[in-house]
């Protein structure tokens, strides 16, 4: 996660990777929500 000024108000954090494999067109994704204190929410 990435830290830098506090958030103020009721806001979250998305954070999302994926990866695609050329010669398939496999893909996957993942991610992550946390709350305005980094704390875990969802993922």
């Amino acid at each position: 996660m990435t830290r830098g000024e506090p958030l103020v108000g009721e806001w979250a954090y998305l954070n999302t990777d994926g990866v695609v494999r050329v010669d398939s067109g496999a893909a996957a994704a993942r991610g992550v929500l946390r709350d305005k204190n980094g704390e875990w929410i969802l993922g």
